[in-house]
């Protein structure tokens, strides 16, 4: 890609940030260039990167001590063999899916970013001895598939994502987090077997000794090592009070806690970074950290400084409708974990000292909610990188929000968060919420079972999401026509302008095709934030915004607008029309309209209606070569598909007619449903050369049911 577009797309994102926010942001990249010296030198010393013992003494309230101080934050876990029994007795499968997954972890099988599971214990003693090395418990320095190891001896800055072309920083980086820490700990609690103990020290131990402070590749992005000092803060806090003494991996554990929290929460502070769901984490992770560990000296001043820190974020990354910034709904998912399980961790007194933590984390929830399928999952729109900030559901897919509704439902008595008042509320709720949860919920989900569900035209304007839903048939389209996000910076944004998620009677039937993954193949990301992968138009073989870089797209669509968004309850049909003006750069400048009608009586049908207009009067009589796509749900098979139309399958034997104006094509297609997985399906494609101003419709229509 060229270098040119980039730095003119940094110097305009730089131009919209306050004199402030861009001289913290140097500051900040001259102290890490400075610590590269810094931390060499130290290392060639022998000693420690950040902090001393004696620095760690004076951060401590009593001094040195036998037991370091921790408090689980969301209730009293003294009460946790009650929420256990409780577990066992309404959630089954949700009990032996968390002892099964720790299980799992005890024999080294992880499945971290990726089509299956690899059994990590084993690799790293092989990925060791090819690179002729110390073996470390699990591989934490290395993409484990590629392979590739990044030095533990470098200076955090030096340990980049483009070390090596094809390594995918993201695979030590998530291991690293800890989510599996929880899990040991929550299988703990089911089984109270001590193994699950032994390994959560032994990781503990082995990590911090393989990862001194400062250096190596877990210590070179401040969201990751937030995300790690979260759950490894939560997982003991956890199980504190059955750590033995008299076991020495217990005590090694014990006796680092301490300084591993004060490492690690040094480090977020001094490298705050780039205004994103990055700097949202950094602040998140050290404020729940603060309340779990409050034995330091720093604790308070840790939560007011993360506290204003996400303040400040909220109103600088959350849109006016609740949606996050960053034109995805799956980023938007992880933002709103953040903010509800700092919210919940604070004690009365503090909530009413915040009163906008909770209106903010209301916004993001009813923006969720607004989005989300009658089934609970979420459309793909934008990046998915399966990212979590703690994952209690033994469950890291992160494909819909419905245990975020369901905890946000409890915690502020928000009966319409509720997508299915007849069922309980998902097991995450539980262990956030306390064994009390189940009788609020008896409470809340009363006057929500009495609601008649009715079908809905919802609207996230600044987003420039729209949807219909209606629960009761199970109805639901989504259409996306947003801003690129991150203040046009367009990081976790693609070329979707338009573009559309369709599921008749509750059952997909058109999809976005995901994400992928990011450095691991930068061909299949560019493949599938690209116009030609969604549902909508591709002129001139352009893409809608052109790439700047991997995380970058240039702002050339400036202004995507909706023209219309209604239901109209007495023709029982939704009604949607939009433009947008990517296309206008080109030497023939074309605005894309198109329009949705969405007709539910008698026979089910979509139709889709695409204009496209040339806005220079003298060039009327111009052509332009256009292509659109429909990227078809895995397990919906196209029977038969001739020059005048498709007809497709679904799971359950629905059967649905495409027709267009154009002669249709089959296509093979990817499907990308969480971050590192990739499934083949089927797509419809038409390809024409059209002279402007051109107008094309496509329909779909149930046919029969099985």
């Amino acid at each position: 890609m060229d270098s040119q577009p980039r730095y003119n797309a940094l110097w305009e994102r730089t131009k919209k940030l306050p004199p402030k926010e861009v001289l913290r942001k140097l500051t900040v990249k001259l102290k890490n260039q400075a610590s590269i010296p810094y931390l060499s030198l130290k290392r060639s010393l022998g000693l420690a990167g950040w902090s001393s013992r004696n620095r760690l003494l004076k951060a401590l309230l009593q001094g040195p001590r036998k037991q370091p101080s921790l408090t689980f934050p969301f209730w009293d876990i003294t009460h946790a063999d009650r929420l256990a029994d409780q577990l066992k007795d309404y959630y089954p499968e949700h009990a032996k899916k968390v002892v099964s997954k720790a299980y799992d972890i005890l024999a080294g099988d992880y499945e971290i970013l990726a089509p299956g599971p690899l059994n990590l214990k084993r690799l790293s003693i092989e990925l060791a001895t090819r690179h002729g090395v110390a073996p470390t418990y699990l591989p934490w320095h290395y993409d484990w598939l590629l392979p590739y190891r990044w030095d533990p001896q470098l200076a955090h800055p030096l340990c980049t994502p483009e070390a090596q072309a094809g390594a995918d920083i993201k695979l030590p980086w998530e291991l690293s987090r800890f989510h599996h820490l929880v899990t040991l700990a929550q299988a703990f609690i089911l089984t109270r077997q001590r193994a699950m103990l032994d390994e959560m020290t032994r990781q503990f131990n082995d990590w911090y000794a393989s990862n001194p402070p400062g250096y190596g590749v877990n210590w070179a992005c401040p969201m990751d090592i937030s995300i790690r000092l979260a759950n490894v803060s939560l997982a003991f806090s956890m199980v504190i009070y059955h750590l033995d003494r008299a076991d020495k991996d217990h005590t090694k554990a014990l006796d680092q806690l301490d300084a591993f929290v004060f490492d690690h929460t040094t480090h977020v502070i001094r490298h705050p970074e780039w205004p994103s769901n990055h700097l949202i984490a950094d602040h998140a992770g050290v404020a729940l950290a603060a309340r779990i560990h409050q034995g330091f000296h720093y604790s308070s001043l840790w939560l007011a400084h993360c506290l204003a820190g996400l303040r400040r974020e909220a109103q600088r990354q959350i849109y006016a409708d609740g949606m996050d910034f960053e034109a995805s709904t799956s980023y938007h998912g992880l933002v709103l974990e953040m903010y509800l399980f700092c919210w919940l961790s604070l004690d009365e007194a503090q909530r009413r000292a915040d009163p906008w933590l909770k209106s903010t984390t209301l916004k993001l929830l009813k923006a969720a909610a607004a989005f989300a399928k009658p089934s609970g999952y979420a459309p793909q729109f934008g990046d998915n990188d399966s990212g979590r900030f703690l994952d209690l559901a033994a469950d890291n897919a992160a494909s819909g929000h419905d245990h975020l509704r369901d905890i946000g439902a409890l915690a502020f008595d928000a009966p319409e968060l509720i997508r299915d008042p007849s069922q309980q509320p998902t097991a995450a709720a539980l262990w956030l919420l306390g064994p009390e949860a189940l009788q609020s919920w008896e409470k809340i989900r009363r006057p929500r079972s009495r609601q008649p569900q009715v079908p809905q035209a919802l609207a996230l304007p600044d987003a420039g999401i729209h949807t219909f839903k209606d629960g009761q048939t199970g109805h639901y389209l989504a259409i996306s026509n947003g801003p690129n996000g991150q203040n046009d910076a367009g990081g976790h944004a693609h070329n979707d302008r338009l573009s559309f998620e369709y599921s008749p009677f509750g059952e997909d039937l058109i999809v976005d095709p995901g994400t992928g993954v990011y450095l691991r193949a930068p061909w299949l990301r560019d493949e599938l934030r690209s116009v030609k992968a969604h549902n909508t138009v591709c002129v001139a073989n352009q893409e809608q915004n052109r790439f700047v870089a991997t995380f970058q797209l240039a702002q050339d669509v400036k202004n995507p607008r909706c023209l219309e968004a209604r239901y109209d309850a007495r023709t029982a049909q939704y009604h949607y029309y939009g433009q947008h003006d990517g296309y206008l750069r080109l030497a023939t400048p074309i605005l894309h309209k198109r329009r949705f009608t969405l007709s539910l009586k008698d026979m089910v049908s979509l139709i889709i209606e695409d204009d496209l207009i040339t806005t220079s009067p003298a060039k009327d009589d111009g052509g332009a070569g256009l292509s659109w796509n429909l990227t078809l749900a895995p397990g919906v098979s196209v029977i038969s598909c001739d020059p005048a139309e498709a007809l497709l399958r679904t799971p359950s034997g629905k059967t649905y007619r495409v027709t267009c104006n154009l002669p249709i094509e089959r296509a093979d297609a990817h499907h990308s449903p969480a971050f590192g997985k990739k499934h083949p399906t089927a797509a419809l494609r038409w390809r024409c050369d059209a002279a402007l101003p051109c107008k094309y419709k496509f329909e779909i229509t149930m046919m029969s049911a099985a």
